[in-house]
């Protein structure tokens, strides 16, 4: 009955301090689940972007996880983690340093390999390039010592033999040759290649030798 009799009796005063009381429990209570709602979202979110691809959350999970006191290593056998996420500052950049030894190492092999298969191009082309000009100036012979005939067996051989090594460069290569030949002798080279690989070399010549040796080769 007292108990009862206190109630009935609370100030208005009293009245007002508990409903604020209320009020401020309330408003602690939205607080804590606002709180929780951005715990529970932020890492939430970081998935969504990571199992999109738009976000790789490896570096992060992967250097965070050795750190957690008493599951650390657990985490690291269980999620595989790579060596290099375990290291100390010291060590990491111990082992970058060996990786970029190890890059520079290899780009060196790769450039002795290049620079080997550029001088066995470079010597297959002086070859070439000397072949040439042993067949021009044995042509070149042969005609100066029987003009206007017709080319025996032997040198329409050699003859075919340019035309067949003129066929295998470059239309380039084979332009800066032809511009020095003896006139004569170009009007019939170009005229044994097909039209356009004589084409081709015709464009890449002098415009003025380009034009006498195609107006030669129109008669």
């Amino acid at each position: 009955m007292a108990e009862e009799r206190n109630k009935e009796t609370t100030t208005p005063a009293e009245d007002k301090a508990a409903i604020k009381k209320e009020k401020e429990k309330s408003k602690k209570s939205r607080k804590r689940l606002f709180l929780l709602f951005l715990l529970m979202a932020f890492p939430a979110s970081l998935a969504g972007l990571h199992l999109s691809g738009i976000w790789d959350a490896r570096p992060m999970v992967f250097s965070m996880a050795p750190k957690l006191p008493y599951v650390g290593e657990k985490l690291v056998e269980l999620l595989d983690i790579p060596p290099v996420y375990t290291m100390t500052v010291e060590e990491r950049r111990i082992f970058e340093l060996r990786q970029w030894e190890d890059l520079l190492a290899q780009r060196e092999v790769d450039l002795n390999e290049l620079s080997s298969k550029l001088g066995v191009l470079s010597s297959d082309l002086m070859e070439r390039g000397s072949a040439i000009a042993k067949a021009e100036e044995e042509l070149a012979a042969k005609e100066a010592e029987v003009p206007g005939e017709e080319l025996s067996q032997s040198e329409q051989e050699i003859f075919d033999r340019v035309v067949r090594t003129y066929q295998e460069i470059s239309a380039r290569r084979a332009a800066k040759i032809v511009e020095n030949l003896n006139p004569e002798l170009a009007v019939r080279m170009l005229r044994s290649l097909p039209e356009d690989e004589a084409a081709g070399i015709l464009g890449r010549m002098d415009a003025t030798k380009a034009a006498w040796l195609t107006e030669q080769l129109a008669k």
